[in-house]
């Protein structure tokens, strides 16, 4: 039987950005998958079965801007040029990137005491709402942003990060308004063009985030982050020839075959075109790149999953574990990695994790049917027939997609307990009568031993003597 193959549910994740020193230069890259859809992907289904179809392949999705970093003012040459309001919020920087309150709290200091005195310094009331992003207080940071947005209106790092505040507060228009006045006061910023068209892709606005793309590549034909929004924008709109070209396009710039999300997005679209043994090399290079990032992780155990390679599926699944222990579809294969390679304690932990973690999912019940009924063991060596039943049961009753192979799996159990019911009863049988036969023979064997002894017969009589001629006459006779 087949487990239930399920692709991770919860792939977004958020890639680490700074800003360089000292321009600014936040490197928003695409490629995380979203969820795919709950089509199970069977593996050998029992007798007649039909094989279901292979699920939708999930999608990729852009990472979205992480925590804003600070940012010193342009260097002088000579360090010993900078005045000392720049020093100030350079001091203050370092302060910032220490990451504790204490810290925060003096890298404040300073630059409020910049701010006083020189009130027209963006960077520092960038920093400052910096500070008070890392604080958690969102609204007051975003005052600061838009503070030092007014200070100086071709800085776009400030509506960077109001459009990523707004996003979180307001929703994905407010963001979208926020980023495109940064746009236009900061036409260069790549940073914002791009998160600009990842968000107009996100709300399903394709024809405006394809023509955001090709403004974003007249300003820089080099940017990596454009050109993975775009390949993923042609990939939802089915066009997979496009996306495949605009992802190699992308592998040519300074730096793309080097880039994680890349490597993954376009082995990804190499795998949906059948070109399996490139779509594997890519994937392969996307984990030497980051042996941590999940989609790479997720859709390479995927191909070896397809190949039955079971081995080298279970390392990469247990990485994924550990980088999203409440990923449902993580613990799902990670359960088939360790079925294929025997470790089937291991599978049914798995499993029964992905149980937890999605209770209303009946997938975990199927697997556990498979695992129960086929590899799993009573203490006495016995295939657990009653709870391959009760799994496969509970998956029909919770309405998995796949009942009716379910139905099928259950009548294959039901028959093999029967058979093997049949055979204890047998068994039983013939036990019982080789006892029964065996007692016989032993209490036969006791009774003749315990059996008296047989009487001699007695001895014969010995017959009279024949008295000798001459000898006396018969009693009452005379001598003749």
């Amino acid at each position: 039987m087949r487990p239930l193959l399920q692709t991770s549910a919860r792939l977004r994740l958020a890639a680490r950005h700074r800003l360089a020193y000292p321009v600014l230069a936040l490197a928003f890259l695409a490629g995380c998958p979203k969820a795919p859809p709950e089509n199970p992907v069977p593996e050998t289904p029992v007798s007649t079965a039909p094989e279901p179809a292979t699920p939708e392949a999930p999608k990729p999705d852009e990472p979205k801007p992480d925590e804003p970093k600070p940012t010193e003012t342009a260097a002088a040459a000579d360090p010993s040029q900078l005045t000392p309001d720049e020093r100030s919020i350079n001091d203050a920087v370092a302060l910032l990137e220490k990451g504790d309150a204490g810290a925060r709290a003096k890298a404040e200091s300073l630059l409020q005491g910049v701010t006083k005195k020189n009130p027209d310094l963006a960077f520092a009331w960038f920093n400052l709402g910096v500070a008070a992003y890392q604080g958690g207080n969102m609204d007051k940071a975003r005052d600061l942003f838009e503070t030092a947005a007014d200070k100086d209106p071709k800085f776009g790092a400030p509506y960077l990060y109001m459009g990523v505040i707004d996003e979180k507060s307001s929703g994905r228009d407010a963001a979208i308004a926020t980023w495109r006045t940064g746009v236009t006061h900061d036409p260069e910023n790549i940073d914002l063009r791009v998160a600009l068209i990842g968000a107009l892709r996100d709300g399903g606005r394709i024809d405006d985030a394809i023509a955001e793309a090709k403004a974003a590549l007249k300003v820089n034909s080099n940017s990596i982050g454009v050109y993975n929004n775009l390949g993923l924008i042609y990939m939802e709109k089915g066009d997979l020839d496009l996306a495949k070209f605009v992802f190699l396009k992308a592998r040519d710039v300074p730096g793309g075959d080097t880039n994680v999300y890349l490597r993954t997005n376009l082995g990804r679209i190499l795998y949906l075109q059948g070109e399996n043994s490139g779509a594997l090399f890519n994937f392969q290079e996307a984990v030497k790149l980051d042996p941590e990032f999940l989609p790479a992780l997720v859709y390479l155990a995927e191909m070896y999953q397809s190949d039955r390679n079971y081995t080298d599926m279970v390392p990469l699944l247990e990485t994924a574990a550990k980088k999203a222990p409440e990923d449902h579809g993580v613990q799902m294969n990670l359960g088939i990695a360790y079925r294929g390679v025997g470790r089937y304690p291991e599978a049914k932990v798995a499993y029964e994790t992905a149980l937890k973690l999605e209770p209303t999912n009946p997938n975990p019940y199927f697997n556990l049917g498979i695992l129960y009924g086929d590899y799993l063991k009573t203490p006495e060596g016995v295939k657990m027939y009653d709870e391959a039943l009760e799994a496969f049961g509970t998956y029909v009753t919770m309405g998995g997609k796949e009942r009716d192979l379910a139905k099928t799996y259950i009548e294959s159990v039901e028959k093999d307990k029967k058979k093997y019911l049949k055979k204890k009863e047998k068994e039983a049988s013939d036990a019982t009568r080789k006892a029964q036969e065996a007692a016989a023979k032993k209490a036969e064997e006791e009774a003749a031993r315990n059996k008296p002894p047989e009487p001699k017969p007695p001895e014969p009589t010995p017959p009279e003597p024949t008295p000798p001629d001459g000898g006396a006459a018969p009693d009452g006779g005379a001598p003749q």
